[in-house]
């Protein structure tokens, strides 16, 4: 099959993208991922409603090729076209797949850079008002951004106060996620808990409202630093998947079985973090065998 040959200027005609296939959308993305004139295309392209749909429509048809995570992670897109990527076919994807919005925000989150995740929070437009939006794109930032992100609460009226007000809407479960997600956000508001005011009524709620995920993380800290002892990361990841210690993955599934179905999927994505699920394919399997159970009470259907 020959390349596809994008003209520049069919990005900005509407009856281009009303005919285009995945393939031609693709290549058009393709082309503004790598362009010095994106900034001009985008006015352009904004300007029409019908354009701006379209061009949103593929970026989320298109969200796990490699040039759309190029794309959605330029330092020149707009804040409010990301805004509007994380949430086109929200709806849609939750009734599909029977997720949760939290799930559904945290793998369209997890595309985006560290940089670009600091640019949506510091973003003043107001346009970010999803406080579990925020809070995922918070577990996706590095130490450098965290540092810029706090230092903006601290200038906004207290890091503590900014953190308050970003927990205050979320469940318990979504709470849990968060930190399981990323442990290293659990070790940066820890830090900032031994700091609290034990006067000040906002920070003793909100040392009571997060001291229930701290003492289920060392719980399964704890956990995961006599797993790494027996079974060696650097050692397991070096084999192919039936040549690993097959007693890692019972005593996971024996663990993870063991806790409410709720929780599980978090503990998961944790124990992936810390390097205890030593791969994508592992955790799959160990989700596909927990669900097996709930449905069936057998982990393995044959």
């Amino acid at each position: 099959m020959s390349p596809i040959v994008i003209h520049s200027m069919n990005i900005l005609i509407w009856d281009f993208w009303k005919k285009a296939g995945p393939n031609n959308a693709k290549a058009s993305l393709s082309f503004l991922s790598d362009t010095d004139l994106l900034q001009d295309y985008l006015e352009i392209l904004f300007e029409v409603e019908e354009l701006r749909d379209y061009f949103i429509r593929y970026l989320w048809i298109l969200r796990n090729e490699p040039e759309i995570e190029t794309l959605i992670n330029r330092k020149d897109l707009p804040v409010p076209l990301l805004l509007n990527f994380l949430y086109h076919g929200f709806g849609k994807t939750i009734a599909e797949r029977n997720a949760e919005s939290s799930e559904y925000i945290l793998e369209l989150v997890s595309k985006l850079s560290s940089a670009q995740s600091l640019r949506i929070l510091l973003d003043h437009t107001g346009q970010l008002n999803d406080p579990t939006l925020k809070i995922f794109l918070i577990t996706n930032l590095d130490a450098v951004s965290w540092e810029a992100f706090f230092s903006s609460l601290e200038q906004e009226g207290g890091v503590i106060e900014g953190l308050v007000e970003l927990f205050s809407e979320m469940d318990q479960k979504t709470i849990d996620q968060v930190f399981f997600t990323n442990p290293q956000l659990y070790q940066y508001v820890r830090m900032v808990i031994v700091l609290c005011d034990n006067d000040n009524p906002i920070h003793m709620e909100f040392s009571q409202k997060i001291e229930p995920v701290f003492v289920k993380l060392e719980k399964w800290d704890k956990f995961t630093k006599q797993m790494a002892e027996f079974f060696p990361y650097e050692v397991e990841k070096q084999l192919k998947l039936q040549e690993r210690n097959p007693n890692r993955l019972s005593i996971l599934l024996h663990e993870l079985n063991a806790l409410e179905s709720e929780y599980q999927s978090s503990v998961v994505e944790y124990l992936f973090h810390q390097h205890i699920i030593v791969d994508r394919e592992e955790k799959n399997i160990l989700t596909s065998a927990l669900k097996n159970y709930q449905e069936n009470k057998k982990f393995f259907l044959f």
